[in-house]
């Protein structure tokens, strides 16, 4: 049963106490070191460092809304996969902590079902989250971070389910309904939560509250109303788009291509399958020979039928991927964001992935 805490308050806001409590873990020796995003020198978009001087933690920025990089993806490179082999973490050995947010904390779930990610040798810390930007957008927004955060946190905490700054939230997001990841080692609340508390701390392991010197206290009741008006504000939204995206992938009476025409413009530039956290083959088949034709192929192929598309079996690497990740897709959209083409990938997958995972 999970414990609640309230750490000491900073009296300098949300960030700050999620950097002091971050700080606290590295400086108790309760993990070897934490992955967290930083704000990088120049720039708007934050990126993530993994962090063994707590000095470095002055930066961090547990809640930026933007992702770089999935927290899953980066949870297989931490995975010493020797030890994994051998039954775990090794005796003595600190976990490594990594700061994610719902979507991510779910997908390395789904990592360490495959046997990619070893749940022993990280520790998840799972802050809320109530949408991202496009990265590259964000670092655009001409805007102080400290002005941004201030408005973030306080749109975080009362759960609004818009962007509060002008540029709206990444298209997954809005049809997101885990504002708080089901699964996680520790979890950093601000839904919910009082102001004058800035976070409050969830441990779902007694005994790691108790190392961390944590005083136990009551959840917050308005956590709860808070985070049921959020979820049924977008709860409708993602069953009509999910809905509308199936109705869409199935050829219509008319003549209307159906699955092949959502696709009609991808390049298989492989952008969607490097940018999502469970396309973890170590070699990807669509990067091998096995499907590279001899232009003479190509040739023939073009007076058979007259014309021939390139580059070709643009749908067989989608379908190839919806085989291997549906089962497992978080709808983390990191796909569409990276797709040169702007196409609807993680549209596609969530509503062909919700029919799969049930």
């Amino acid at each position: 049963m999970s414990v609640y805490a309230k750490p000491a308050v900073t009296g300098q806001g949300t960030i700050a106490g999620a950097r002091s409590f971050l700080r606290r873990m590295l400086e108790g020796q309760s993990v070897s070191s934490v992955l967290v995003d930083v704000a990088a020198e120049g720039q708007g978009i934050p990126h993530r460092r993994l962090v063994h001087d707590p000095e470095q933690l002055e930066h961090s920025l547990p809640f930026a809304p933007a992702i770089l990089a999935s927290g899953a993806r980066l949870a297989a490179q931490l995975t010493e996969r020797r030890a994994m082999q051998a039954g775990g973490r090794p005796a003595g050995k600190r976990p490594c902590a990594i700061v994610m947010r719902p979507c991510e904390a779910r997908a390395a779930v789904e990592l360490s079902k495959l046997r990619q990610v070893d749940l022993s040798q990280v520790l998840i810390i799972a802050v809320d989250c109530v949408g991202t930007h496009e990265a590259a957008a964000f670092g655009g927004l001409e805007m102080p971070g400290v002005e941004w955060a201030e408005r973030y946190t306080e749109s975080l905490r009362r759960g609004g389910a818009d962007s509060p700054v002008p540029l709206p939230y990444r298209r997954a997001c809005t049809r997101c309904v885990d504002a708080v990841a089901p699964v996680a080692d520790i979890w950093l609340h601000v839904i919910g939560v009082p102001e004058a508390e800035e976070i409050l701390v969830e441990v779902r392991d007694p005994e790691l509250a108790e190392r961390l010197e944590l005083g136990a206290v009551d959840d917050v009741p308005e956590r709860g109303v808070v985070l049921a008006q959020l979820k049924a504000q977008r709860e409708s939204k993602r069953q009509l788009e999910l809905d509308a995206a199936l109705q869409a992938l199935q050829p219509g009476a008319d003549g209307r291509p159906g699955l092949t025409g959502q696709f009609d413009t991808c390049l298989r530039c492989l952008n969607c399958g490097t940018a999502c956290p469970l396309c973890y083959c170590k070699e990807c088949l669509f990067r091998t020979d096995s499907l590279r034709v001899e232009c003479r192929h190509l040739f023939d192929l073009a007076e058979r039928r007259g014309a021939v598309r390139l580059p070709g079996d643009a749908i067989l690497y989608q379908l190839t991927r919806l085989i291997h990740v549906s089962t497992s897709c978080v709808g983390c959209g990191l796909c569409s964001s990276a797709c040169p083409m702007d196409l609807p990938v993680d549209l596609v997958f969530q509503s062909v992935g919700r029919e799969t995972q049930a």
